[in-house]
């Protein structure tokens, strides 16, 4: 795992790796980055970037990981109930990749742009290659905005969207500086 100078959560002096809580992509990832993601803007968009590697893959995240993400990491003012949006083995890839295609997502080639912060709930958007049967995909990309709420010492997730399109977000995001 990347690691970063200072007192996590005491100052910005470290610029999100993209990676975490580390390069796995199961609740564990998604549980360890929510833990560690500290009460900064950075923090927030370290959480929303384990959110956004963790809800697109596929196979899609088993269902004990579903529940496990879904008792820690969403809000309690959120409408979302991940365990009926996984129920159907949905295609997460916004149909640039195959039903049923192994793929998950890189930070790698990714970046991300802070929309708004304020204490205690921020706006983040995030984008990630595609990574198909194993590699990078030369173009596609995938973005994703969070609304997050800190609550009870830890980032939450209160709703998704898709504000800004994939190419205006690369246009103006801000790499990573590691990723995986």
């Amino acid at each position: 795992m990347p690691t970063r100078t200072g007192v996590i959560g005491e100052a910005e002096d470290w610029e999100p790796t993209g990676c975490l809580g580390g390069d796995a992509r199961d609740a564990a990832m998604v549980l360890a980055a929510q833990e560690e993601a500290p009460h900064t803007s950075n923090g927030a968009v370290e959480f929303a970037t384990a959110l956004m590697r963790w809800m697109h893959q596929y196979p899609v995240p088993a269902a004990d990981d579903v529940a496990a993400v879904e008792a820690s990491v969403v809000s309690s003012g959120s409408p979302y109930d991940l365990t009926a949006a996984y129920a159907d083995d949905p295609n997460t890839s916004g149909a640039l990749v195959p039903n049923g295609t192994p793929f998950y997502l890189s930070t790698v080639p990714g970046v991300w742009n802070l929309e708004s912060y304020a204490d205690d709930a921020a706006t983040v958007t995030v984008g990630a290659g595609v990574v198909i049967n194993g590699e990078l995909h030369p173009t596609f990309r995938m973005a994703k905005t969070f609304t997050l709420v800190w609550e009870e010492g830890h980032w939450t997730f209160d709703e998704a969207s898709l504000d800004r399109t994939t190419e205006e977000l690369f246009s103006i995001g801000t790499s990573y500086t590691g990723g995986c």
